[in-house]
């Protein structure tokens, strides 16, 4: 099942979504996984997105050079923790002195989605930004096990409102 509108990151309307703390993914949501290279429209979103909302950047990805470079290009704040998603304390990581409510933006549930669940937050799930080079395994074992959660167990009005 998709989201309802299930978009790229860099397709999300950006005016409807104010007044957040964004747990933004990496892989898969603004770039290829393991990549480097953004999409151009990342940059227009993300530029639109902090007109309204505090937008923090955390990757499940080890590679914390590659991470602290995404965010240096986008101009955010990246934080990185022992714990990994989908485990609610990476939240303890997150600045919002604010107290905002978090909106987590990402293209897998099993990692993005259940941090939403277990911390009660927002999610908005992307669809995948996928490499051509990305392993063929990869995508037939995580990608279509994620998809047939969603499919499974979560009907459509749960991404279009989390309380």
């Amino acid at each position: 099942m998709r989201t309802p509108d299930h978009k790229y990151f860099w397709e999300l309307d950006a005016e409807n979504i104010r007044g957040r703390c964004i747990l933004l993914d990496i892989d898969g949501t603004l770039v290829f996984a393991s990549g480097s290279h953004l999409h151009p429209g990342v940059y227009d979103m993300v530029i639109k997105l902090r007109e309204h909302n505090e937008i923090v950047l955390f990757s499940n990805g080890l590679n914390k050079e590659r991470n602290l470079d995404v965010a240096n290009k986008l101009g955010v704040l990246y934080v990185s923790s022992y714990w990994r998603k989908p485990i609610p304390f990476v939240m303890r990581a997150v600045p919002n002195p604010r107290k905002l409510p978090i909106l987590v933006i990402g293209n897998l549930f099993l990692t993005d989605g259940l941090l939403a669940i277990f911390t009660r937050s927002y999610y908005i799930r992307v669809k995948r930004f996928i490499s051509p080079n990305e392993s063929i395994i990869w995508r037939l074992t995580l990608y279509w096990l994620d998809d047939q959660i969603v499919r499974l167990f979560y009907p459509r009005s749960f991404f279009l409102r989390r309380k």
